[in-house]
């Protein structure tokens, strides 16, 4: 196996790290080096690569540049992987895909997004599935957390409001519902499950056990730091985003400890 990781954003950079730890060879690209919206920066990949890992995405709230950035350029980019010979390809995707269900998701069910983040991963898979020949696995991610994290990531944003006396936005029920993974676990199973070893055409999501809602979530992050949460009802209710959990995928200690020990 020849990796390439294209991304060295939150998610790539720690999977690169891991990597290095167990002494697995592979190619790092940031977005200068290997930029998806730039066909003439591709030609920066190794030609002996024959798994590419894609972390690379936006987070943006412009849907130009969401679709510019996660969706545009796959069906271009299958094409030139396969043309180098790329045999497989990781895609990090994201459980926003399935947009609002009351229940924890899992691949089986239909992908109705609500946002314009989750449309932008949901057209980029279908590229993927529809231009793709190789080994393909996609991977859901749900709200991920660990060292180094910043805005506009969930965690660093609510402790943020919070120390700055700002409301934070919840549903009449206290939602929604969100389920939180460490990144050392996301990246463990990135590695081990899919980079490592998969080599067919699936769909999974990547989820820890730990669900809850972000007024807990809140008030818990509030009394860690030793204040109160001010909240504000939202006038339309947000969907969940939660999952079925992935098998094995336990934390490795308290939730709260985790977090603050993490950033």
């Amino acid at each position: 196996m020849s990796l390439s990781i294209i991304g060295n954003g939150f998610i790539g950079g720690f999977v690169s790290n891991k990597l290095n730890f167990l002494g697995i060879k592979h190619f790092l690209y940031t977005s200068k080096s290997f930029n998806l919206c730039d066909e003439n920066t591709w030609k920066s990949l190794s030609t002996k690569t024959t798994q590419v890992f894609i972390a690379a995405g936006s987070m943006s709230s412009d849907e130009n540049e969401l679709q510019s950035v996660n969706h545009r350029p796959i069906k271009l980019l299958c094409k030139y992987l396969e043309d180098i010979g790329v045999k497989k390809v990781v895609f990090l995707s994201s459980g926003a895909v399935y947009g609002d269900y009351p229940y924890d998701t899992h691949p089986v069910i239909e992908c109705k997004p609500s946002s314009i983040y989750g449309l932008s991963k949901l057209n980029a898979e279908n590229s993927l599935l529809s231009s793709w020949g190789g080994a393909l696995n996609i991977v859901r991610l749900y709200f991920t957390y660990g060292p180094h994290q910043k805005k506009p990531r969930l965690i660093p944003n609510l402790i943020d409001r919070i120390q700055k006396k700002e409301p934070i936005l919840i549903n009449n029920d206290g939602g929604p519902k969100i389920t939180l993974n460490h990144v050392d676990d996301v990246s463990q199973h990135l590695i081990n499950t899919f980079i490592v070893n998969n080599h067919e055409t699936i769909i999974q999501n990547l989820a820890s056990p730990f669900n809850i809602s972000i007024k807990d979530l809140a008030t818990q992050l509030a009394t860690y730091i030793g204040t109160k949460p001010i909240f504000k009802f939202n006038n339309i209710n947000e969907p969940n985003h939660t999952s079925l959990p992935f098998p094995d995928m336990w934390p490795k200690s308290g939730l709260l400890e985790d977090i603050f020990h993490a950033l």
